[in-house]
C-alpha cells in the first residue's frame, strides 16, 4: 500500500473516533440558550418576603401592613357576605430554551470507506416559557380566611 493512503486512513479513523467521542454526552436535553429571568423575583416582591407570616383571622389592615396594597381586588358575593379577593404578584419567570422538535436526515460521508450515507440529526427550535405566580387572599368581612398561590404558564415556539 502507498504510505500516503495508509496515513490518510489512520487520520480518517482518528477523526471519526474524535467526532464520536465529542458527540457522546450524558445530557438528556440541551442547556437553555438564554436563561434570562425577569425583573420580578421572590426577593423583590414584598408579598413573597412576608408570605410566611400570613395567618387566618388577620384583619385587612394587618394584611396591608404585611404585604402592602394589593395589585388587584375583586368583589366576591356568596350567601350575602361581603367578600373580596386580593391579588399580589409574587414572581415571574421568563426563559428561552432550545427544544428538539423533529429530526432530519443529513448527507454525510463515511470517513473510513468514503461512501455517501446519511445520519439523523435533531432539529431545534426556540421555545419561550413564561410563568407568573400570584398570591390570592380571600378576605371575608375584613378578615383573612384563606389564601393560595396560582401559577399561570404560557409557552410558544418561535
Amino acid at each position: 500500500m502507498n504510505p500516503s493512503i495508509v496515513d490518510l486512513k489512520i487520520a480518517a479513523g482518528c477523526l471519526a473516533a474524535t467526532l464520536l467521542a465529542a458527540c457522546a454526552s450524558d445530557s438528556k436535553s440541551p442547556a437553555p440558550v438564554n436563561a434570562a429571568r425577569s425583573a420580578v423575583t421572590p426577593a423583590d416582591s414584598p408579598a413573597a418576603a412576608a408570605y410566611g407570616k400570613l395567618a387566618k383571622g388577620l384583619t385587612g389592615a394587618q394584611v396591608r401592613e404585611l404585604l402592602g396594597a394589593p395589585a388587584e381586588t375583586r368583589p366576591l358575593t356568596a350567601g350575602g357576605t361581603k367578600s373580596q379577593i386580593w391579588s399580589y404578584p409574587l414572581r415571574t419567570i421568563d426563559d428561552v430554551r432550545q427544544v428538539a422538535v423533529s429530526t432530519e436526515e443529513i448527507p454525510a460521508i463515511n470517513p473510513l470507506t468514503g461512501q455517501s450515507t446519511t445520519r439523523t440529526e435533531p432539529v431545534f427550535q426556540n421555545q419561550t416559557f413564561k410563568a407568573t405566580d400570584t398570591l390570592h387572599l380571600l378576605m371575608v368581612g375584613d378578615q383573612l380566611v384563606e389564601w393560595s398561590i396560582v401559577r399561570k404558564e404560557n409557552s410558544h415556539f418561535h
